[in-house]
């Protein structure tokens, strides 16, 4: 039997997966913010952005269309957000479900969507991965400065972390874990710059400085090892990460570093491509769909085009590039 386990760490957002996603291709509507999360094969845990004191449950059933059971109202707290428990569930079943909201402008529902609980261990699953879309405005020369001074920017990269306590429960998941594939999802190695591998034996994740002088046993007191070595030690399949805008596979010590391409890049474009000084680079705009069974996981990356601007060789939903690990 193999398994696959996953946890979120806020930060630098990594996490090591063993649980499939829920099956929620559509997860939000027009004027909706939803995310799912922690699902388990038994519940799953709808979060919804909506106005300070909104009151806000879901319906959910087994039949599109047929939403007969509800979950408890909430009230949306001071930070617009709620988390509903939507519990008591099936394992391995499609569930369809919809938000309703209620507020000082009266009730309304939400579009119906779908996700799936996790199906039993050993059996193979899929999940979808991307990165956000690429804004054009303001222009990033007009806000650096507010950037940098909401970021409190030191110029120090020893200064950009995860913390100790971040450290230790990453430290510790992966040591206790004894899955077979072991992935890590997280915004950008060290938080920040460009590029993958290109930056991995820098600070707290590689341990030296830019001169290439060792200095994490200074600036990380009480740390065991820099972030790679940890995840190299602990049998890390794949890190995915974001922030660059385009497809990247990279390979360093037996793990691959995967940068997800932007969705819905009408320029198509591979983006901060000269960060990137190895591997296979591909342009935007498409997705990644992974599927992990028990002998491999495997990795396409489906490519996305608007109707007019498909042509032979471009065309939507085509596989750009395939890879597996055994």
């Amino acid at each position: 039997m193999f398994d696959c386990r996953r946890i979120f760490v806020p930060s630098l957002f990594l996490a090591l997966l063993s649980l499939p996603l829920p099956d929620s291709s559509a997860q939000t509507g027009l004027g909706e913010n939803i995310v799912l999360g922690r699902p388990t094969d038994e519940s799953v845990v709808v979060h919804v952005l909506a106005e300070e004191g909104t009151e806000v449950f879901a319906e959910f059933g087994q039949m599109s269309g047929s939403l007969a059971e509800r979950t408890e109202t909430l009230e949306s707290s001071a930070d617009g957000t709620t988390a509903i428990g939507v519990a008591g569930l099936d394992a391995n079943t499609a569930y369809y479900y919809r938000v309703v909201y209620e507020g000082s402008d009266g009730r309304r529902s939400g579009s119906e969507h779908r996700f799936r609980t996790q199906p039993p261990e050993g059996e193979t699953f899929s999940f979808g991965g991307m990165g956000a879309g690429t804004g054009t405005s303001p222009p990033w020369s007009e806000i650096v400065d507010q950037w940098n001074a909401l970021t409190r920017s030191t110029g120090d990269m020893w200064d950009s972390t995860i913390g100790d306590a971040l450290y230790t429960w990453l430290k510790t998941t992966l040591e206790q874990s004894d899955a077979k594939y072991k992935f890590v999802f997280m915004h950008h190695v060290l938080g920040t710059g460009r590029g993958g591998i290109e930056l991995a034996t820098q600070y707290e994740w590689g341990g030296y400085n830019d001169a290439g002088e060792w200095e994490f046993d200074e600036r990380r007191p009480g740390w065991e090892l820099p972030l790679h070595p940890l995840m190299q030690e602990n049998g890390v399949t794949i890190i995915f990460q974001a922030h660059d805008h385009l497809f990247a596979r990279q390979e360093l010590d037996g793990i691959v570093y995967q940068s997800v391409p932007n969705p819905a890049d009408d320029l198509y474009n591979a983006y901060n491509r000269e960060a990137y000084r190895s591997g296979d680079i591909l342009p935007n705009s498409g997705y990644l769909n992974v599927t992990v069974s028990p002998d491999q996981v495997m990795v396409d990356y489906i490519r996305s085009f608007l109707p007019e601007h498909e042509s032979d060789g471009s065309r939507h939903g085509e596989t750009a590039y395939s890879y597996s690990v055994p």
